[in-house]
Parts: C-alpha cells; structure tokens; sequence
C-alpha cells in the first residue's frame, strides 16, 4: 500500500522539475529587440494615409489634358487617347494616378478602360463662354476635399505667407506633404479664378472673377495710297504783286470798225456803219 505523499498530484517529481527549469522564460520572449522596433516605427511613418497625397496633377494641368482629350478625341474613347495626351503608358503606376486625379476633379469617368468626360468636363474643354469655363473650373476645384477646407478657411481673406500657410495643410495631411499640396493648391486656385493680387498679396476671391470681354481689335489701315495728282499745284507762298496791264473789252462797234476793209464793196461798207451807227445809238439811250 502506497503512502499518501506517494500518492499526492501536488508532488512534484524530479523529471517535471527538471523540464520546468529547462524550459526558457515566456516573458522574456515577447520583449522585441531594439532594432525592430526602430523599424516598425520607421515604416509607421512612411505610410501614408488613403487619399492624402496630393494629386497628381494641378487643376491647370487636369483642364489642359482634357480640352485636348476633347479636341483630338471628342471627349470619349478607351485609354490610348489619354495615355498618348499625358505621355505616359496605360500600364504606369504615373498613368494611374494622372486619371485618379481627373476623377477627383470630377471631369472624367472611367469604365472598363473606357473614358467619358462627365458634363462637367464638357464646361471645362468646350465651355459656351469664357465665364462658363471659369465657373466650371471653380466647381471642379472644391471637388477635391483638402483645395475646398482651405478655400473655406481663406475664403475673402489674405492667405497668410508659405511659412505659415504650409502649417495649416499640414493639420489636414502628413506634415512632409504639406508644402506641396500648398503649392498644388495656390495654381489650381489661380485657373479657377479665386486669387487676386493686392498690394503684393494674394487675396481669397469669395467667387471667382469672371474673365473680362474681349473686345475685337480694329484690322488694321492700309497705308493711305498717293493719289495721281489731278490738279496743280497751288502756291500757297506770298508772292510779291506784279503790275499787269489790264486789256480793256471791246465794244460791238469796235470789233465792227476793225472789220471795215478797203476790199469790201461799199454797199458792205454802208452796211456795216449803218450797223455801227445804230449801236451808238443804243447805248447812248
């Protein structure tokens, strides 16, 4: 018969002693070494949320693509046309984000790798005036979310200068892409016409400024042929005055005493101082 400490499941025999000493520390196991940590954090950092990068392309760059989008391709076909246009293939992870930011801007739609501009687009490529493409512009502009929070913000305001600009994006996205979203965020304004300059500072237009009416300019005037010179010359110089004689007008009878001739007979002659007389008489009454 055993006895009771034989028997007892609180005993501890010397083999499970053994292994429970030969076994390593579980605490010690999960403490990561200072390398990998360091990596963890460093990778942390380098990633960047969904959607704050800035866009691959200005509000400028994204009109110009797509009016010539319009122009050579009608505004709708599959992506060679808009790979030909940015200079990118179809396949780039740069082709990729190009057309996310034209979707962002809300001027284009893309399925099955086909492209339609959205009617949107069509304001911008082929607006029915100059006002209508700028109005579209600016709609454009507050589509994407980080250009309307600042337009918000500085809205009928000075934007302050880019020292202290940039740390307001950098509330919104990753403080290492602030600048550049800054800078991306000043030239689309500028397109949509929401800045204006005063006094050497940009100001936050509240609407934008509509474009000021062109006005034809006048064709230009031939030089003014020389016309064929039809009448003289008149001297317009002083002369000095020259005494002429002047020739006094012959009477009638005078001319008909000039004409008396010793040929003629003398009827003719009695004629003609018949005549003769007879207008002296005339002129005497």
């Amino acid at each position: 018969m055993q006895s009771e400490e034989e028997t007892s499941p609180f005993m501890q025999t010397p083999e499970a002693s053994q292994s429970e000493s030969a076994s390593p520390d579980v605490t010690n196991e999960s403490i990561p070494e200072p390398e990998k940590e360091e990596s963890k954090a460093t990778s942390k950092r380098k990633r960047v949320p969904k959607g704050a990068a800035p866009p691959a392309l200005s509000l400028d760059e994204a009109a110009e693509i797509i009016t010539r989008f319009y122009e050579e391709a009608g505004g709708e076909a599959s992506y060679d046309p808009l790979s030909s246009i940015m200079g990118n293939s179809s396949a780039s992870s740069v082709f990729t984000k190009k057309m996310a930011a034209l979707r962002n801007y809300g001027l284009i739609m893309d399925e099955n790798r086909f492209v339609t501009l959205t009617p949107l687009g069509f304001h911008v490529a082929a607006p029915h005036d100059p006002a209508d493409r700028v109005e579209a512009l600016k709609e454009a502009f507050v589509e994407n979310e980080i250009f309307a929070r600042a337009y918000e913000r500085y809205k009928g305001r000075i934007l302050p200068q880019d020292e202290y600009l940039v740390n307001a994006f950098a509330v919104w996205v990753p403080k290492e892409l602030a600048s550049e979203w800054m800078e991306k965020f000043k030239s689309s304004a500028g397109i949509a016409g929401l800045l204006e300059e005063r006094n050497g500072k940009l100001q936050v237009r509240e609407s934008p400024k509509k474009p000021e009416p062109e006005t034809e300019e006048p064709a230009p005037t031939k030089p003014q042929e020389e016309l064929p010179q039809l009448l003289p010359q008149i001297n317009t110089q002083p002369q000095a005055i020259q005494s002429q004689p002047v020739l006094r007008s012959e009477s009638s009878y005078d001319v008909l005493i000039r004409i008396l001739s010793p040929d003629m007979e003398e009827a003719e002659q009695e004629a003609v101082w018949t005549l003769i007389r007879f207008l002296k008489k005339q002129e005497a009454k």
